[in-house]
């Protein structure tokens, strides 16, 4: 009996079975790492107060501007940060 496999069910077939849902999960897994949002891997978000903080102590901001914005943030009155000066004029 030449060229008879049996059944059919040979060692192909039964790899063939567990490589086409290896090959589609590997391909999903491929997909959503390629398309994830970056962003959502930083660390969790700084209050504007720490943000800051941060950019006055790496020079960033000027001692004025960093009193400036603090008020701001603390919703402290604008005219508690003028110049005595400013306040006359207003």
């Amino acid at each position: 009996m030449m060229g008879y496999y049996g059944s059919g069910w040979n060692g192909w077939a039964v790899v063939m079975m567990l490589a086409w849902p290896v090959l589609l999960g590997l391909a999903v897994w491929a997909v959503v790492v390629l398309t994830r949002d970056r962003r959502s891997e930083r660390p969790a978000s700084s209050t504007p107060r720490e943000i800051l903080d941060a950019r006055f102590a790496s020079g960033e901001l000027s001692e004025e501007d960093y009193v400036r914005s603090r008020h701001l943030l603390n919703n402290d009155a604008i005219e508690s940060m003028l110049p005595e000066q400013d306040r006359r004029k207003t």
